[in-house]
């Protein structure tokens, strides 16, 4: 049997729908329906997660030299909240993680920012001298972007840059 909306209540004066005693069963099918799409929208665990992909690499400076510590973030282009992200280790190795450790990223370009190591200090990191150009941190001005494909390895090499020289 298959039902229309007409045969729900009908809209009364500033759109609330009637409440009366005879309307039970509309109320109930209303029910069903919103938590049909609710459990629709919300997903059913990881079984309606993107499929991610394994992605490693390195970030080095143009000399070769590894970036020692910070985070990386691979901000799909595609799916718009998914985002990887990742610990730069001392030696410049970095992992992505979307929904677990080590899963990846999903396929497709993704735009990617690189944020420096926090100094430790007792101060409030006045001072601070970071490591890269400030650009890498912000994933439109940094101008990298990384292709994760569905097979074959996912590993890529991030050349930064050390922060620009001011005129004095």
């Amino acid at each position: 049997m298959t039902r229309t909306v007409d045969d729900l209540p009908s809209p009364t004066r500033n759109g609330v729908l009637s409440c009366s005693a005879t309307s039970a069963a509309a109320w109930a099918r209303i029910l069903v329906l919103a938590l049909a799409t609710m459990a629709m929208f919300a997903g059913c665990g990881s079984g309606d997660r993107v499929a991610t992909y394994p992605v490693t690499g390195e970030v080095v400076f143009p000399d070769g030299s590894p970036l020692r510590g910070g985070s990386i973030l691979f901000n799909s282009q595609q799916h718009a909240k998914l985002t990887a992200r990742g610990q730069i280790q001392t030696d410049g190795t970095f992992e992505l993680r979307t929904y677990a450790p080590g899963d990846g990223a999903v396929a497709g370009p993704h735009q990617v920012a690189i944020l420096p190591p926090r100094q430790q200090s007792d101060s409030d990191e006045v001072g601070f001298q970071s490591p890269i150009d400030t650009d890498f941190a912000n994933p439109r001005r940094s101008g990298i972007v990384c292709q994760v494909k569905t097979e074959g390895p996912n590993h890529f090499r991030i050349e930064v840059k050390p922060p620009k020289q001011k005129r004095h």
